[in-house]
């Protein structure tokens, strides 16, 4: 659980998702009277004595949230060691290791019931107060989460009343699952049919524009730039597609940090001797695939990215990732460019100043092996590379 606790909890799962969760899944639970997101870190098929607990007394997970396990082995094991070392909860310290507003988790919702009218009733001849303005919210409202409440009355007075309000059975209350704050974007494109027309009537003149302005795009192109392309509405659009010309379709995009990076020129510099000697020993260890550590010393400006980049070239040639921390935000974009001109579509950037959407699509590019070389500040240390072969800590 990404709660300060430091134990973990037992979990029955369902039939429906056996086979598919995974450790490193994570996993809708309830605990207590919410629900909240769980992260699978092992598997039982028996209970242990020790923890006296009976089968009857286990709860079924709610829901599998992921068809592919969002935690790695090998960020399990280091969330489990950091834990341990820094005297954390290992929830928390998953949490950590994802990207911010992917969880579920629940809100409590709230609904004034026949107690609370007839107390409305009662103060309608007295004096109003707060625990009177929040019957008459909920009385014309209905049923509210009750972060509308403390936004509109103020968290910490709007908690003290809600308790009051519950305490005296004046209002219900029951948790709801909340769906997750990021998710992938979404973005409706148009191509180019493979098929035959259902429809063959001949074409009108702003419906030719638009199949010709795809065709020379390729044949596929986002459904708002066709619009301006095309110089074209909606309308003739969805006709076409109905005809059978044309596929409108729902895409995922990514939106990418560093599109509007300003990269400088390509090509690689002639190394000096000493940056040669550096480079020879860290391709030498990088061929091996054995631990070693190496202290590259410079001033700025004599050399030293450029050894980074062609041990990362070296360390990718042997089909593994690498990973660059740095020591502040404001560096990033200046190692960035260059990383991006050197390896392009395979780089990826992680630290707090990208939004939540930036930062998710950017986690997934490594999750999934896009990205094979990652520069960030500290927290990129969690970055999910696949078979990581570099470390570099400037």
């Amino acid at each position: 659980m990404p709660l300060p606790l430091r134990r973990t909890f037992t979990y029955a799962v369902p039939t429906g998702f056996r086979s598919a969760i995974e450790t490193g899944s994570r996993v809708l639970v309830p605990f207590g009277k919410r629900n909240l997101t769980g992260y699978v870190v092992a598997f039982h098929d028996t209970l242990d004595p020790e923890l006296g607990l009976k089968v009857e007394d286990i709860k079924d997970a709610i829901e599998l949230l992921d068809v592919t396990p969002l935690i790695t082995p090998e960020i399990l094991a280091l969330t489990q060691w950091a834990a341990d070392y820094y005297a954390a909860s290992w929830g928390e310290m998953l949490k950590a290791s994802l990207p911010a507003g992917i969880n579920k988790a629940s809100e409590r919702i709230l609904s004034i019931n026949e107690a609370g009218r007839e107390e409305l009733v009662q103060m309608a001849a007295g004096r109003m107060n707060t625990r009177a303005d929040i019957l008459h919210f909920l009385a014309g409202s209905g049923e509210t989460p009750q972060k509308t409440l403390e936004k509109d009355f103020g968290e910490t007075r709007a908690r003290r009343y809600i308790r009051g309000l519950l305490t005296s059975g004046a209002v219900d209350a029951y948790f709801r699952s909340s769906s997750a704050k990021v998710r992938p974007k979404q973005q409706k494109s148009v191509r180019l049919s493979t098929s035959s027309p259902i429809d063959e009537k001949p074409l009108t003149e702003v419906q030719s524009r638009i199949l010709e302005t795809l065709a020379h795009a390729g044949g596929e192109m986002p459904f708002v730039d066709l619009l301006g392309r095309a110089e074209a509405g909606a309308s003739p659009i969805n006709t076409l597609a109905k005809r059978g010309y044309l596929e409108v379709f729902t895409s995922e995009v990514f939106r990418d940090p560093l599109a509007d990076l300003h990269l400088p020129e390509s090509g690689d510099l002639v190394l000096n001797q000493e940056q040669a000697d550096a480079l020879a020993q860290l391709e030498q260890a990088v061929s091996t695939g054995e631990y070693k550590g190496f202290l590259l010393h410079g001033v700025t400006g004599s050399g030293k990215t450029e050894v980074y980049i062609r041990a990362m070239r070296a360390c990718l040639a042997t089909g593994r990732s690498a990973l660059m921390l740095v020591p502040e935000i404001a560096l990033t974009p200046i190692f960035s460019r260059r990383l991006k001109t050197a390896f392009a579509d395979r780089v990826a950037i992680l630290h707090s100043n990208l939004s939540p959407g930036e930062r998710f699509d950017e986690w997934r590019r490594i999750r999934r092996g896009d990205a094979r070389v990652v520069i960030g500040t500290r927290s990129a240390v969690f970055a999910p590379l696949q078979d990581p072969g570099l470390f570099i800590v400037d």
